[in-house]
């Protein structure tokens, strides 16, 4: 669809505005983009009136440019009410609708957008959305049960994979085959470049079994880490409904699999994580994480909730990235901590004692300096990254601090080219058992999973 076919569509949403990265004190980076997440006013006005919880919505995502949010709209703890047109005014701000497909480059949609005051009426509808997903905790022993059936033993160490500007590791055994996935990110839309040119790239084509599930622990609910689930998805505009909407198609090998997903009060969820969470929902394969438990673990695996410490910002980009969940695992020779954006001061004591290996906190972004957990063993740390994706990420003072405290630093964007699938890709290995994980089957290779040796 061409622009000069939507010129005369005027329509409004509702839409969170999240900055794609904050500075040190908590304001937006000006040099960053900010996410526009949005539902349509009527999909809202229908998800308040009804009981129980819906089989789906329709949302629409997008982005607008570095410092294109007036500053006295630069809230993210707040619902905006926007309008969307085809045809450029004065004082609109240009929005570039979000394409989830893993190859769809440059097929994204230009509108433009301006902000309105809420009414009473705004403010009661907005108030309603997602507190349907609340109250549905799943029992603790459910997902031990899950972690019970992988085989921690068998578990060789964690891939952590190159995906570019996003995160997306796994629990492997000897032959690189995963167990257990932590995050399947893949970059938004606008940092899409950074992923490596892997046109097979599939961690998920082992098919689940009920010895090994595969389940997948999700860190928190920002895309970069669950995009891959999404096959393709891009906007359009919808003639019976009357508004143009995102329309994500969900990768089957997604939806094979038990997800066990955060969801603590207080945050605010956009149409496509209620859209994606809904869809979870509706084949029975959404664990929600019993608030309760500050911890769940079956042999040296355990999962642990992130928790911010007194005084952390306020902000919903900070409490999302600190209300997430963590995953530890452990053998006689290291254990390993991964972190998705939660900082390591939002971390129970316990989940890092005695850690040897980290997947860093938020790609390497910004950490109090000092804040550094103490190293112990090889101390190795790796950072989910591509230099200058965001402008402060990895940050400098992440980085010394770390070096600083011992840890030997590696990053997924230290790419090479990779004798086993002949492509350029920095997949990363963290080792837990004393051989090196290599596959015999020739899946791995296949998939573009292959690990480096680690001495």
């Amino acid at each position: 669809m061409s622009n000069s076919d939507s010129a005369e569509r005027r329509i409004q949403y509702y839409a969170l505005f999240e900055p794609t990265e904050v500075l040190e004190d908590g304001r937006w980076n000006p040099e960053a983009q900010v996410l526009v997440d949005a539902i349509p006013v009527p999909t809202a006005e229908a998800l308040a009136g009804v009981e129980g919880v819906p089989r789906s919505i329709d949302f629409l995502l997008g982005s607008v440019p570095a410092g294109s949010v007036p500053v006295q709209w630069q809230s993210d703890a707040a619902w905006h009410l926007i309008t969307l047109t085809g045809t450029p005014t004065e004082d609109a701000i240009p929005m570039s609708t979000a394409v989830l497909g893993p190859n769809a480059e440059g097929q994204d949609l230009t509108l433009f957008l301006t902000i309105q005051n809420m009414s009473s009426h705004d403010v009661s509808i907005t108030g309603k959305i997602g507190t349907f997903l609340a109250g549905k905790e799943a029992a603790p022993g459910t997902i031990e049960e899950l972690l019970d059936r992988i085989d921690a033993e068998s578990i060789h160490g964690v891939a952590i994979y190159d995906v570019g500007q996003a995160s997306f590791s796994a629990l492997v055994d000897e032959l690189e085959h995963p167990h257990l996935f932590f995050d399947i990110g893949r970059p938004l839309g606008f940092n899409a470049y950074t992923r490596p040119m892997l046109p097979a790239f599939d961690p998920l084509v082992f098919a689940p079994s009920d010895t090994y599930p595969q389940p997948i622990i999700l860190s928190h609910l920002d895309q970069d880490h669950w995009l891959f689930a999404v096959q393709s998805g891009a906007a359009v505009w919808d003639p019976a409904a009357g508004y143009w909407k995102t329309t994500p198609i969900y990768r089957q090998a997604a939806l094979e699999r038990v997800w066990v997903v955060r969801l603590p009060l207080g945050i605010l969820y956009g149409g496509s994580h209620i859209h994606f969470l809904l869809e979870l929902h509706s084949l029975g394969i959404l664990l929600v994480w019993p608030e309760a438990c500050a911890s769940i673990q079956s042999g040296d695996i355990s999962i642990w909730q992130c928790t911010p410490s007194v005084g952390a910002p306020a902000t919903q980009r900070y409490m999302k990235n600190n209300t997430s969940l963590a995953l530890r695992v452990e053998s006689a020779r290291a254990v390993a901590v991964l972190c998705g954006d939660a900082e390591y001061g939002s971390f129970d004591s316990n989940a890092l004692d005695g850690v040897t290996a980290v997947v860093a906190p938020h790609h390497g972004g910004y950490i109090q300096f000092g804040a550094t957990p103490n190293v112990r063993g090889p101390g190795r740390m790796v950072l989910s990254t591509y230099e200058n994706a965001y402008p402060s990420v990895p940050h400098d003072q992440t980085i010394a601090d770390a070096l600083n405290n011992g840890w030997f630093v590696t990053r997924t964007d230290a790419r090479h080219s990779c004798g086993r699938c002949g492509k350029v890709h920095g997949h990363k290995y963290i080792p837990l058992a004393g051989t090196q994980p290599e596959c015999g089957c020739g899946v791995v290779t296949s998939a573009q999973i292959c690990l480096p040796h680690v001495q």
